[in-house]
């Protein structure tokens, strides 16, 4: 069933574009949080931002790039899951619906969603040239950008939204570990 009324390539399923605002609904208190607090005010922190002089040059729209970044991933994998068992395609090719995607398929999914769809979560040039400027420069922009995932909500039960978000700080880990290299197949999003 195509529906291609504001609807991403990757969600064609009217239950996956529900499930995906829905989400953008829920974290809208902690979105406007983050795009208001100081940490990513500060365009100079290594911790938000991998490269001072790019995020400047790219000031104050950056800001809002990366609220919409991380908005956005937290979306699509809500949308993922909810594929897992209303996506037909997606549930006859695995035997059983998954918790979570193997350890380094997020971050690579959500690398290739960073270079590859940047328009989709507001990009203003910033993600852009740090593609151009090498895979390990965008990954860990990327990285450090996901790490922000922890902070939202997944569940309607805040055990599990923090589990899950304890399962994301594992994913920067592992990023870190490959230095911010993606490779393999990614997975967890849709």
């Amino acid at each position: 069933m195509a529906n291609n009324f504001f609807t991403p390539p990757t969600m064609r399923m009217p239950i996956l574009l529900l499930s995906h605002e829905i989400n953008h609904h829920r974290v809208r208190d902690i979105a406007d949080v983050m795009a208001n607090e100081p940490a990513g005010q500060k365009l100079t922190d290594p911790n938000e931002y991998v490269l001072a002089d790019v995020s400047k040059k790219y000031a104050p729209g950056v800001i809002h790039t990366r609220k919409q970044f991380v908005v956005e991933l937290a979306a699509r994998h809500v949308a993922w899951h909810v594929a897992q068992q209303y996506d037909t395609k997606i549930a006859k090719t695995q035997p059983k619906q998954k918790s979570m995607p193997t350890p380094g398929r997020f971050f690579k999914a959500a690398f290739d969603y960073a270079k590859g769809d940047p328009s989709s979560y507001h990009d203003n040039g910033y993600m852009v040239e740090l593609a151009g400027r090498g895979d390990e420069v965008l990954g860990k922009q990327v990285a450090l950008w996901m790490l922000q995932m922890n902070r939202m909500e997944f569940h309607n039960l805040p055990t599990t939204s923090d589990a899950v978000g304890a399962w994301f700080l594992n994913e920067y880990q592992v990023a870190e570990a490959a230095n911010f290299k993606p490779s393999g197949v990614g997975e967890g999003l849709a």
